[in-house]
C-alpha cells in the first residue's frame, strides 16, 4: 500500500529541488568568466606594436628582452615575421645565448594571439625541451601583466583557470556556453570569445602544441569546438638535434627525412606550411648545416649569423697578450682583472676592425661585445666556433688537428740554421706572394729519398712594412713584386746552405703566380736568361683537388705526383708548375704529426731563442682541415682559415713539397722518374 506524501514531505522535496538548482546555478555561475574587452588605449597600443614583431616582443616580454636587439637579431626576427605573415621555410643559425629560442617562444604567442596563425606546432630535440617550451607559453598566457593589460579578452580566461586543467573543461562564457579553452601539458587551445560586434576575436580557437622530434608528428590534426578539422599552419622546429644525432650521419639523414617527409607536409597536400627553424651547427654535415645550405635545400632560406662578423686586426698581437694574461695568471680572478685592464688601456687598437652581431651582448665586468666574445673564445675553446660562430673546427672522423705546439716540437736540437741532414739530396724553395699584406714569404726545405723534410731557413720580405703602398698603381705593384722576388732569390742564393760540410744551393724555387702572374713570369724569364742563380726558378699555381687537371696539348713532359709543368694558354713560351694544393697541403701538415725524424716527416732547425718558430708554426696550422671525403670525381678536401691568421708560410712550405715532387720524389717514398722535354728548355741543375 503506497504511502501518501504529507505536506511536510512535499515541502522537503521542494526544498531539496530548490537547493539542487541553486547549487547547480552557483556552480555554473562560478564557471562563467566575464569578458573584459580591451580599452581604447590598449587597442591603440596594439595597433602600433603588432605590425612590428621585434618591437612587440620587447614590449610584452620586458623581463626577457631587456637588451636592445642587434642588427643581425633584427634581421632574423624580420625573417620570422615574414614567415608568420607570408609563409615559407626559413633556417637561421644564431650564436648560443643570443635568444633564438625565446624569440621563437614569444613569436608563437604573437602568431596565435593576433590570429596570424591558427594551429602552431613547436618541436624540440626532446620531450623535456618540448615541455619547457609549453611552460614558457602557458606562464605568459596566464601571468604576463603586459598581455593582461592589452589583451584582457584572452588573457583573462587563461588566468581564470588558475593553472588547473579541470577548470578548462567546464569554463563558460557569458552566454553560458563552453569557451573551448584547453590547458594541457603539451597543448593549449585559445578560448572562442566574441567581440562587442558579436564576431569571434582573431585568437579564437587557435591551438599551440609542443612535441619532441622523436614523437610521432606525421598527420597531426585537431577538431575545433565547431566540428571543423584543422591541420598545422606554422611549425617551429627549435634546435631539434642533440649531440648524439649531430655526430651520426645515419641519424642526421633520418632526421632530415623527418623534417622533409613528416614536418613540412603537416599543413596538407595543397598547402605550403610556414616553417621557422632556429638551430646551432655542431659539426659539418649535421642537420642544422644541411638546412642552411641553400644548394641542398633550396626550399629553405638559410642564413648563418656568427657572433663575431669580423675579428680585430690585433687578434694575433694585443688580443693574444690578453688571452695569455687570463690563462697564465696565478688565479682566475687575477687573470680577468689583468686582462681587462690591458683591454681598457689598448681599447682603441684592440677594437679596430672588429664587428659583432649583437653590440649589446656585454657581460658583467666586461666593456664591449668584442671583449665578451674574446672571453667566450678563451672559455669555450674550440667549442666556441660551433656554439657562437656556426663554424665548428673539429674535422670529421679520421682527420687530424695540427697545433702550433706540435710543429714547434719538431725543432732539432743541435742542428743550426742553414744546415741540412746528411741523407738530404734534393733542396727546394717556395716564395708566396701575399696580395693583402703586400709582402713575400719564403721557405727552403731539403728532402731525402723517403721525402723526409728538414727546413733549414724561412723568412719574409720586406722585414718591416709592406712591399708596395696601399694606394699603389698597378705598374708600381708589378715593379715591387719583381724587385721583391729578386731580393728574396738573391738572399737565398747567398745564404750558404751546408750539406755534409759542403756549400749547396736549392735545385728549384717555385714562385706563387696566382696573384700577379705577369711579373712572376717576367722574373722567371729574366732569371733563366741572365743565369743569375744556380737554381731553377719557375712560376707555380695551386688548384683545389676538384679543379686540378691537365691537358695533353699544354703539358710539358710527363706529370709528377700531384703536380705537372704546363705552358700557359696565352703564350706557349711561358710555362709554370700547377699542383694539387689540397693533397700537398695535407701532406706537408701531416709531416709534423709523426715522430721527429721519422720517414716522411718534417723537422725545423734548432731554436736560438724561446718561441722562435711560433709565428711560422701558426701560419702552417692556420688552414685547418675540416672535412675530407671521396666522391665519384675523386677525393675532396674542405679547409677553414682561422680568423685573423695568415697562412703565407704554410703555402710556402706546401710549395717546397711540390718542388720535391717536381724533382721526382713521391709522398709514398717511391721516386717517380722525371722526364724533362727538350723543347721546353727546362734545366734543373744539381746543387753546387
Amino acid at each position: 500500500m503506497a504511502r501518501t506524501l504529507s505536506d511536510i514531505d512535499r515541502a522537503a522535496v521542494a526544498q531539496n529541488i530548490k537547493h539542487t538548482k541553486l547549487v547547480d546555478a552557483s556552480r555554473k555561475l562560478a564557471r562563467i568568466v566575464k569578458t573584459v574587452h580591451p580599452a581604447p588605449e590598449a587597442l591603440r597600443r596594439r595597433k602600433r606594436l603588432e605590425p612590428h614583431l621585434a618591437v612587440w616582443l620587447r614590449h610584452y616580454f620586458p623581463d626577457v628582452f631587456f637588451w636592445k636587439h642587434g642588427p643581425v637579431q633584427l634581421k632574423g626576427i624580420a625573417r620570422l615575421e615574414q614567415c608568420i605573415n607570408e609563409g615559407g621555410c626559413f633556417g637561421v643559425i644564431w650564436p648560443r645565448g643570443d635568444g633564438k629560442s625565446v624569440v621563437g617562444k614569444g613569436s608563437v604567442i604573437y602568431a596565435a594571439l593576433t590570429g596570424r596563425r591558427k594551429f602552431i606546432v613547436c618541436i624540440g630535440a626532446t620531450n623535456d625541451l618540448a615541455l619547457d617550451y609549453m611552460e614558457f607559453i602557458q606562464k605568459n598566457l596566464a601571468d604576463n601583466e603586459q598581455l593582461m593589460a592589452d589583451y584582457p579578452e584572452c588573457a583573462g580566461f587563461f588566468r581564470a583557470l588558475d593553472w588547473k586543467a579541470i577548470k578548462a573543461r567546464n569554463q563558460l562564457n557569458e552566454q553560458g556556453k563552453s569557451t573551448g579553452i584547453r590547458w594541457r601539458p603539451r597543448m593549449v587551445t585559445f578560448p572562442t570569445i566574441l567581440d562587442p560586434a558579436g564576431q569571434p576575436y582573431p585568437f579564437s580557437g587557435a591551438i599551440i602544441e609542443t612535441r619532441g622530434i622523436t614523437a610521432t608528428v606525421k598527420g597531426i590534426s585537431r577538431t575545433t569546438s565547431e566540428g571543423k578539422v584543422i591541420r598545422p599552419d606554422f611549425v617551429l622546429p627549435d634546435d631539434i638535434q642533440d649531440p648524439e644525432t649531430a655526430a651520426s650521419d645515419v641519424l642526421c639523414e633520418k632526421m632530415e627525412r623527418t623534417v622533409i617527409g613528416d614536418i613540412l607536409p603537416l599543413a596538407g597536400p595543397q598547402t605550403q606550411i610556414a616553417c621557422y627553424m632556429p638551430a646551432t651547427i655542431m659539426r659539418k654535415g649535421d642537420v642544422s648545416s644541411r638546412f642552411v645550405d641553400r644548394a641542398r635545400h633550396p626550399e629553405f632560406q638559410g642564413e648563418l649569423h656568427p657572433m663575431v662578423i669580423s675579428w680585430p686586426k690585433a687578434q694575433e698581437t694585443l688580443w693574444k697578450e690578453y688571452a695569455d694574461m687570463r690563462i697564465n695568471a696565478d688565479s682566475q680572478r687575477e687573470g680577468k682583472i689583468m686582462a681587462h685592464k690591458h683591454y681598457l688601456k689598448n681599447r682603441k687598437a684592440m677594437d679596430e676592425g672588429a664587428e659583432t652581431s649583437w653590440p649589446a651582448r656585454i657581460r658583467k665586468g666586461e666593456s664591449s661585445a668584442i671583449e665578451t666574445a674574446e672571453n667566450l673564445l678563451i672559455e669555450l675553446k674550440e667549442q666556441f666556433w660551433a656554439e657562437c660562430q656556426g663554424d665548428p673546427l673539429e674535422a670529421s672522423s679520421g682527420q687530424y688537428n695540427l697545433t702550433v705546439e706540435a710543429v714547434c716540437a719538431h725543432a732539432v736540437s743541435g742542428r743550426p740554421r742553414l744546415t741540412l741532414p746528411d741523407a738530404c739530396h734534393t733542396i727546394t724553395g717556395m716564395i708566396d706572394i701575399n696580395k693583402s699584406k703586400g709582402g713575400l714569404h719564403w721557405c727552403v726545405a731539403g728532402f731525402d729519398q723517403a721525402m723526409t723534410a728538414h727546413i733549414p731557413a724561412y723568412g719574409n720580405h720586406p722585414d718591416r712594412g709592406e712591399l708596395w703602398p696601399s694606394n699603389a698603381s698597378e705598374q708600381v705593384i708589378q715593379q715591387s713584386i719583381f724587385a721583391g722576388l729578386k731580393a728574396v732569390c738573391d738572399r737565398i742564393a747567398g745564404m750558404g746552405f751546408v750539406l755534409r760540410a759542403h756549400g749547396v744551393q736549392p735545385d728549384i724555387v717555385l714562385i706563387d703566380a696566382g696573384f700577379k702572374p705577369d711579373p712572376v713570369h717576367r722574373f722567371a724569364a729574366w732569371a733563366k736568361a741572365s743565369k743569375a742563380y744556380s737554381f731553377f726558378v719557375i712560376p707555380s699555381i695551386g688548384r683545389a683537388a676538384h679543379r686540378y687537371n691537365y691537358k695533353k696539348e699544354t703539358l710539358v713532359g710527363r706529370p709528377f705526383e700531384g703536380c705537372h709543368i704546363q705552358r700557359t694558354q696565352s703564350d706557349p713560351n711561358k710555362f709554370y708548375c700547377m699542383f694539387n694544393s689540397d693533397f700537398w697541403r695535407e701532406t706537408s701538415q701531416r709531416a709534423f704529426l709523426s715522430e721527429s725524424g721519422a720517414p716522411g716527416g718534417c723537422t725545423l732547425y734548432a731554436e736560438t731563442r724561446p718561441k722562435e718558430h711560433r709565428d711560422f708554426a701558426a701560419q702552417v696550422v692556420a688552414e685547418k682541415i675540416h672535412n675530407k671525403y671521396d666522391t665519384p670525381q675523386g677525393t675532396r678536401w674542405e679547409w677553414r682559415h682561422q680568423p685573423g691568421a695568415q697562412w703565407d708560410w704554410g703555402d710556402a712550405l706546401t710549395g717546397c713539397w711540390v718542388g720535391a715532387a717536381a724533382k721526382g720524389l713521391s709522398a709514398s717514398g717511391t721516386p717517380t722518374p722525371v722526364k724533362v722535354p727538350k723543347k721546353a728548355h727546362v734545366v734543373i741543375r744539381r746543387p753546387r
